[in-house]
């Protein structure tokens, strides 16, 4: 874990079997020597908002 953003257990299917996995989601932007972390993002559509409201800090 680096920044505050943890793995998440995700399912995967392959072949006819579901494994449950570990998997990083979140995003840290960095700019200008300051740092925002996003913990964990999900869905893919909402990534617009958290990112446009830290872009205007």
């Amino acid at each position: 874990m680096q920044h505050g953003v943890r793995p998440l257990v995700v399912q995967a299917r392959e072949r006819d079997q579901f494994k449950e996995q570990r998997a990083y989601m979140g995003a840290v932007l960095q700019h200008n020597g300051q740092t925002e972390v996003i913990a964990a993002i999900q869905p893919v559509q909402l990534w617009n908002m958290p990112c446009h409201r830290l872009l205007k800090k």
